[in-house]
């Protein structure tokens, strides 16, 4: 009946009018059908995950965790969505999605997901529920997956402190909870941000990460934020915000590192900001050096509860690695940490790691799949691309067509060398020195 009711709108009014009408519709109807709504993927569309069609209402109280996945990495975000509930059950997990759905499979794979009750918000929604000028599609030319999951963060957060949420965390999704977070709630009670710093104590060996490594990607881990609801979260936000806009870049050796680099400026230009040096919290391949764990009727880090452990870079298919970013230790070091890391290899299995992986980003090529676009000339186009075309990745086919045109344009005449290759030659120093 409902859908029936849906496309009766649907042809009559459009979509924006679908929309509003639908809301008012369900609430007419039964709680029964309200909750059979919350389980339907968008009929209209193969691209839509609308948390609209997911989650009509997401309760504004209290506190509100989140991360920020594409389609490839949801299998992480649920491990960490269900290890946070399990210990965290009062609070409420919101997973934003940096993609689109473009294939029954991959429509029939989420359809599994929204059945197990999760929330989850298509990055699009951004663009109504912020106060920000900017438009987070436009966004998506100029950064790769990994700029575009990080540089829409302070959206995600100001999204969810304008539900009425009286404080949220950003959490990364390669994380695992082991217990609540019952003493930072308090801490976040007398300040208004918190942070986490990658390490506590100097480096003493010559092994990767060094001080060094950890200066030039950034002082404060942002696998980890936490804020609360004040006019002065609103300030930095929408500092961040213009920040990551245009300079959220991976680019290290221009000063840019994602969001994570502009974050060693916040303790300095915004007050009430703490650096939270709880043990338990943030442990990683990068602070192993200074964290002893044991177990001890659950885990325990410096006679601390372990309340998260951030399983950065570890490979899912090598028992003793640690991550792939670091060279100082594997598990071979610290045995005793074995069934710590297998048990979370085994969560992240369960949740179907081969079928989520294999789903291609829908922002490395254009709708409809007929052109690729390399991370490669993302930046060293767009602003040429953005004076004539600012969205091409949802752009109508007159505008997918500019942009196929520009990037297969010859530029030297007869030498048949278009603008993808010269970029790419520009930027593969082993090519030119072949």
């Amino acid at each position: 009946i409902l859908l029936k009711k849906a496309f009766e709108v649907y042809k009559e009014d459009g979509m924006r009018i679908l929309f509003s009408r639908i809301v008012v519709y369900i609430k007419k109807e039964k709680i029964k059908l309200k909750e059979s709504l919350r389980k339907k993927v968008s009929p209209f569309s193969k691209l839509d995950i609308s948390s609209k069609y997911y989650f009509p209402d997401l309760k504004s109280e209290g506190t509100a965790a989140f991360t920020i996945v594409s389609k490839n990495y949801m299998h992480y975000a649920l491990t960490l969505r269900n290890s946070f509930l399990k210990h965290n059950p009062n609070s409420r997990f919101t997973i934003f999605l940096v993609d689109m759905l473009e294939s029954d499979d991959q429509i029939s794979l989420f359809r599994k997901v929204s059945d197990l009750g999760i929330e989850i918000v298509n990055f699009l929604e951004l663009n109504n529920g912020v106060s920000s000028n900017h438009k987070v599609d436009e966004m998506l030319l100029r950064y790769t997956i990994l700029e575009m999951n990080t540089a829409i963060k302070p959206y995600a957060i100001e999204y969810l402190l304008r539900k009425g949420y009286e404080k949220v965390l950003y959490i990364d999704p390669d994380i695992m909870f082991y217990s609540s977070i019952e003493n930072l709630d308090e801490k976040l009670n007398d300040n208004e941000i918190i942070l986490t710093p990658h390490i506590q104590k100097p480096y003493f060996d010559t092994k990767s990460p060094s001080e060094i490594d950890i200066m030039m990607g950034g002082t404060y881990n942002l696998g980890f934020i936490a804020v609360r609801n004040t006019k002065g979260v609103f300030d930095m936000l929408k500092w961040w915000q213009d920040r990551l806009f245009d300079k959220g870049f991976s680019d290290v050796k221009n000063g840019m590192f994602t969001d994570q680099k502009w974050i060693e400026l916040v303790p300095s230009l915004f007050d009430n900001v703490c650096i939270y040096k709880n043990p338990g919290y943030n442990v990683a391949y990068w602070n192993m050096h200074e964290r002893q764990l044991k177990y001890d009727n659950g885990w325990v880090v410096n006679s601390e509860k372990l309340v998260f452990f951030h399983y950065s870079g570890m490979p899912l298919d090598n028992v003793y690695a640690i991550s792939k970013h670091q060279n100082r230790y594997t598990l071979k070091d610290f045995p005793h940490l074995l069934p710590l890391f297998e048990e979370y290899r085994d969560v992240v299995r369960k949740y179907g790691p081969d079928e989520f992986a294999k789903c291609d980003y829908s922002f490395s090529k254009f709708s409809g799949g007929m052109v690729a676009f390399p991370d490669i000339l993302r930046r060293k186009i767009y602003a040429e691309v953005s004076s004539f075309l600012i969205s091409p990745f949802l752009a109508c086919n007159n505008g997918k067509q500019k942009i196929t045109n520009y990037i297969r344009q010859y530029l030297y005449g007869d030498l048949m060398v278009n603008r993808l290759a010269s970029v790419i030659w520009d930027e593969r120093i082993d090519l030119q020195q072949a």
